[in-house]
């Protein structure tokens, strides 16, 4: 294996280990031995237990980063492109639900040996992105000028994000809740 692989390896069996046992009840022995590396390899790539977590988060988190931004940096109206992230934002988390597990861990840690992940700059980012695309269409004319934005975009992720927690806890899943979600976002509730 080339050390990229090997790398990433690394990172693929502590990611399945932390989401399956957490923090605290997952051993470097046990991700060395799913991994198939020895420890000095581990410790060539990471400085610690800690420095891996942490790193398997960053990895996802980048992950996420990397759908939200390619879907909504396309062009098309803010609806297409709402449309595009959140269906595929909710397919990728429902195919890999134990990395959604795993980051549910790192934002509210269950044991106190887990490190501490401070989020709320990936959080904000994604919240920027967000906006940046809801002023597109404030310029357009497609949305109203006085849409408050951070608002407007909080509400977006908040619904998308409890729609998928629904379906990851058993509600069934129905490929048209996007549709539904999109419905009720961009035509509101009033009877106007």
């Amino acid at each position: 294996m080339s050390d990229s692989d090997v790398r990433r390896e690394i990172l693929r069996a502590a990611s399945r280990l932390f989401s399956e046992r957490g923090y605290k009840s997952t051993s470097v022995r046990e991700v060395v031995q799913a991994a198939g590396v020895t420890k000095p390899t581990l410790y060539y790539w990471f400085k610690n237990k800690e420095a891996l977590f942490r790193e398997v988060v960053q990895t996802h988190l980048d992950g996420m980063r990397s759908i939200m931004s390619s879907e909504l940096d396309q062009p098309g109206s803010v609806r297409q492109r709402f449309e595009n992230f959140s269906r595929r934002f909710i397919a990728t988390a429902l195919s890999e639900s134990a990395v959604v597990h795993l980051m549910m861990l790192a934002m509210h840690p269950v044991d106190k040996e887990q490190p501490v992940l401070d989020l709320l700059d990936w959080h904000c980012s994604g919240i920027e992105l967000l906006v940046s695309v809801l002023q597109d269409g404030v310029d357009s004319g497609e949305l109203r000028a006085d849409l408050h934005l951070p608002t407007a975009a909080a509400a977006w992720l908040g619904m998308v994000n409890h729609t998928l927690m629904g379906f990851l806890h058993g509600a069934p899943y129905d490929e048209s809740a996007v549709d539904h979600l999109l419905d009720l976002y961009f035509d509101g509730v009033s009877s106007r």
